[in-house]
């Protein structure tokens, strides 16, 4: 087993150069990695020596891949290629392994800024995804491979060659930068492409506005050609760097100073993510432009003799040493992945290079620091016209001749002298779109367990599921405003056991009297929890409806699904009419400014049309306000409406909106819940602000790190909603505490006054622990007048539960200066006090702990859980009422918490579009209370009814069905 590569470094340079120097090591040491993922599952992504949450995207898979498609001969192919498939298509069970943001960006179709440095994330993954593309187009066609493996393979290699295309999906056309997106199709509006950090690791938008190497040609495309994509080189090669913009990262940072020092414009070619850009112009005809940029880094960027001399930046596992040796060859591996070299320019007038497979000479007489530019090449005597020589023309021994000259030639500047690329032709790439999703149609399923939603299979995320009473479920998504033809479609597996084995995908034109069948599988096999595997349809045409119907399962288990897919390219839609569906339902707290979509519709809006131009949206927000919403184009034809709102209560809410267009218009009602944003008294003990807004500076750790209320809310965590712990009966809820306000306590010595629900014989701690694990001892002081010691453990919030820890709440993201960073931020909760039978506890006196917080850290404490009797709703039974005539309707009961001194409160919504109203409630004699409430339908129909209750610490939402006729 080999250890100890760091793969964002090294998959650049490095595993190319081991693949055309020393193929024999290669094979050995990419084996000894594969080593870790047959024996840990994973193939770390930074092996120190073993898994780490280190830096972004999986890149063994494109170095292994790399290695097997320029002809190393690998002892396990195919184990190498699984382990890359694993990264690219299973949810990971912890943030060390496995690739970020994967739940929702297999399904959006790109990283989403819900988790951080997207961009890089993203990016990364997909130039991964094209070392897996073409590492099984090369395993189909490999004879040692077995032959039932070949047909996936080859429709693997389809499925991910066309994902690495999906780079376009980041690319923000109104300012020509790939920027951080969010999950609702939204990009930010205020953007600097020189300022670093937030969605870009180590870099700023410039170095990432050409990490596509892997499809240049579709590169330049979108920007808008070749000669396009040369002029965004040269501005950034013209544009300098100043180090005087650190963006996300609050404050300057080595690698921004050693970008500076490089005086070649915006290219940090200090840092691995920029090493590439020189070789860009490969792709653009103005190859000798390459030829300059590469002949000056090695002339400035590689000179001294003294310590701290002779590198621009770090060495980093040989990076640096890798790009001078092989651009000092005049090669370079523009395209991991591939078998491609992109030609640059020799430093030397004649290089031997011994190799066991035969030697490889470059010679270029006349070369001198005036003549770099390559006039001609030929490679084994044979004239060579592109710019890009494939491994099999060197893999032996070889002589490459290049004629140099002091002026530019025409030598690459045609098209068809451009490195191969997974684009062709002129347009840019069109990358596959899901058709399903919320907003975009309805879902239907049998044989749905209790409490299971057909819904969950089409939200966009992996992280929810739906699980069968049978193995030969039918799940539906019948599509609004558009029909589409779908060529494409993947499903994931369940977190259990239930994969279906065989199926049929079918597609209805008349919502369902008929159908026809488009895709038939047998005997499938999905080989880990939560992956997601693509199938080709067979048979395409337009549908308004799909379906697929399981045939089978492994073992005959009752069917368990985690998200099913629907892909096309948009063409051969067709426009139904304009129809507006509600976004996912949502959860803010009262007093909090909210923004996101709340509604998407398709048709009334012509191709090529400006929705904000000939349509308009209105939203009834359900609290009696309305206002106007923003239109976006979306995709395949949908637009989305977006809102900003605060409510000033809590409760469940209805809102309505309400879009116009082509002289129709269309109507749809979402759900939003609106928690209380209570502060319990322990609050006073807080000294501390760690929850932020992305784009403040909150330094929780004492340096520039900060957790994110938008990363919380989408994590469950919305102040005043009530939580359980995973796995335990203590429940907790997050205090509303307003923005910047101390949101937490530190290790000061203060003492947090604490009521515990009624009955709790146990009491836990949220919190996390910053810089390190803290290990810590608080004070537990009994009404009696007693005490006892507490042991305050947490780990570090982005490493793994230690002490005991369970983890309450994981983040995706966490903040960092002014952006964000990767760290799937966690809230522990601390292993529980036993309180001792007839005590009551009084308060908790914390530790007082020493030294600098940015280094030595702290414990913070945000909430405290026990497992008392928790507010508990018990919904009213279903009931019917008549249209036109007020109903009294029974809407449940209450008890347990700890209520407020006026008793419990309660809020409902009747499923109608009508304004969220005050429900009564009545305190009984047994202390439960009873709510009520009367209302009057104006139409027929099954009305879902939402009433929340809260006591004075959190809320539970609960929900009946009326029956109008």
């Amino acid at each position: 087993i080999y250890v100890n590569n760091g793969f964002w470094d090294t998959y650049r340079t490095v595993w190319p150069a081991y693949s055309l120097l020393y193929p024999e090591v290669a094979a050995e040491i990419s084996d000894g990695f594969v080593q870790q993922y047959r024996d840990g599952g994973w193939v770390a992504r930074w092996s120190s020596p073993g898994y780490a949450d280190l830096m972004t995207g999986t890149s063994s898979d494109v170095a292994f891949a790399d290695a097997y498609v320029k002809g190393v001969k690998l002892p396990d192919p195919l184990g190498a290629y699984d382990a890359a498939v694993k990264n690219a298509t299973v949810l990971p069970p912890s943030s060390a392994v496995g690739r970020k943001g994967l739940d929702t960006s297999t399904f959006l179709g790109y990283t989403s800024t819900n988790t951080g440095e997207s961009v890089s994330w993203g990016l990364e993954g997909l130039i991964n995804d094209f070392g897996i593309g073409t590492m099984a187009a090369k395993l189909a066609k490999d004879p040692a491979t077995p032959e039932n493996r070949r047909p996936q393979l080859e429709e693997e290699s389809k499925y991910f060659l066309e994902r690495s295309t999906h780079y376009g999906n980041l690319f923000n056309p109104k300012v020509g930068f790939f920027q951080g997106r969010a999950a609702d199709g939204s990009f930010p509006t205020d953007f600097d492409p020189e300022a670093w950090g937030g969605d870009y690791t180590e870099s700023n938008g410039w170095n990432f506005a050409f990490h596509a190497p892997h499809d240049g040609n579709g590169l330049a495309n979108l920007y808008g050609g070749r000669d396009a994509l040369a002029k965004k080189l040269d501005t950034f090669f013209s544009t300098p760097e100043t180090a005087t913009k650190p963006g996300g990262y609050g404050g300057t940072i080595h690698e921004m100073l050693e970008a500076r020092d490089v005086r070649m414009g915006q290219l940090g070619q200090s840092n691995q993510v920029s090493h590439h850009i020189a070789y860009m112009y490969d792709w653009t005809g103005q190859q000798w432009k390459t030829a300059e940029k590469v002949r000056e880094i090695m002339r400035r960027l590689y000179v001294g003799s003294e310590i701290g001399q002779g590198y621009p930046g770090d060495e980093d596992n040989g990076e640096m040493s890798a790009w001078y040796v092989l651009s000092s060859l005049g090669i370079y591996p523009l395209q991991v992945g591939s078998p491609n070299w992109a030609i640059g320019s020799p430093k030397f007038e004649q290089v031997t290079v011994k190799r066991t497979q035969g030697d490889l000479v470059v010679n270029a007489p006349g070369n001198s620091e005036k003549n770099i530019y390559v006039q001609g090449v030929t490679v084994n005597g044979q004239k060579h016209k592109s710019v890009s020589i494939d491994q099999s023309e060197i893999a032996g021994p070889t002589t490459v001749d290049f004629a140099m000259g002091d002026k530019p030639s025409d030598f690459g500047a045609r098209a068809q002298d451009a490195p191969p690329s997974v684009t062709q032709g002129t347009e840019a790439p069109k990358p596959l779109k899901d058709a399903t999703g919320p907003g975009r149609g309805t879902a239907t399923a049998t044989d749905l367990a209790s409490g299971q939603d057909a819904r969950a299979l089409f939200d966009n995320t992996s992280r929810t599921s739906a699980t069968f009473t049978s193995a030969t479920p039918t799940v539906g998504f019948a599509l609004s405003g558009t029909g589409q033809r779908a060529t494409w479609y993947t499903i994931t597996s369940g977190p259990k056991a239930g994969d279906p084995s065989a199926w049929r995908l079918e597609g209805s034109k008349d919502g369902g009297a008929t159908w026809q069948t488009l895709d038939t599988r047998t005997g499938q096999v999905f080989p880990w929890r939560v992956q997601t595997r693509p199938f080709e349809i067979a048979h395409t045409n337009t549908f308004t409806t799909y379906r697929l119907v399981v045939t089978a399962t492994v073992g005959g288990a009752a069917a368990n699904l985690s998200e099913i897919e629907l892909l096309t390219d948009g063409s051969k839609s067709e426009n139904t009419g304009i129809k507006v569906s509600a976004a996912q339902a949502f959860e803010t707290a009262e007093d909090a400014s909210w923004t996101g979509t709340v509604a998407t519709f398709s048709g009334g809006v012509g191709q090529g049309q400006d929705p904000s131009a000939t349509a308009s949206a209105t939203i009834a927000w359900g609290d009696g306000t309305t206002s106007e919403g923003a239109i976006a184009a979306g995709d395949l034809g949908s637009f989305t409406v977006r809102g900003t709102h605060t409510w000033s209560k809590p409760g469940p809410y209805q809102p309505k909106v309400t879009v116009t267009a082509g002289g129709g218009s269309g109507s749809a009602l979402g759900a939003a819940t609106v928690h209380q944003a209570s502060a319990p008294a322990y609050a006073a003990g807080f000294d501390s602000v760690c929850f932020g807004n992305v784009g403040d500076s909150v330094p929780c750790d004492g340096d520039r790190a900060g957790l994110s209320r938008e990363a919380l809310a989408a994590a469950g965590g919305v102040p005043g909603k009530l939580l359980t712990v995973p796995g335990t009966e203590l429940r907790f809820s997050m205090p509303g505490i307003p923005v910047g306000q101390q949101d937490n306590a530190t290790g000061a010595g203060q003492t947090l006054p604490v009521t515990l629900a009624p009955g709790a014989t146990q009491l836990s701690l949220i919190g996390t622990a910053t810089q390190k694990n803290q290990d810590t001892t608080a004070t537990v002081r009994f009404t009696d007048g007693s005490t006892t010691s507490y042991r305050v453990q947490y780990g570090d919030w982005c490493g793994s539960p230690q002490f005991g820890n369970v983890v309450a709440l994981e983040m995706a993201f966490r903040l960092n200066g002014t952006g964000t960073d990767s760290c799937r931020a966690k809230l522990f909760a601390t292993a529980p006090l036993t309180v001792p039978a007839g005590k009551t506890v009084e308060s908790i006196t914390l530790p007082t702990q020493t030294g600098d917080p940015a280094t030595a850290g702290r414990i913070h404490v945000f909430a405290v859980a026990d497992n008392g009797s928790a507010l508990g709703v018990t919904a009213g039974d279903d009931a019917t009422a008549t249209a036109g005539q007020a109903a009294d309707i029974a809407l449940g009961r209450a008890e347990g918490g700890v209520p407020a001194a006026g008793g419990y409160t309660a809020r409902v919504e009747w499923g109608d579009g009508t304004v969220t109203e005050d429900a009564p409630v009545t305190a009984g004699p047994d202390g439960t209370a009873s709510v009520k409430g009367s209302h009057t339908w104006a139409a027929p129909g099954a009305y879902t009814v939402r009433v929340l209750v809260s006591d004075s610490r959190s809320d539970v939402l609960s929900t009946l069905t009326v029956t109008v006729g």
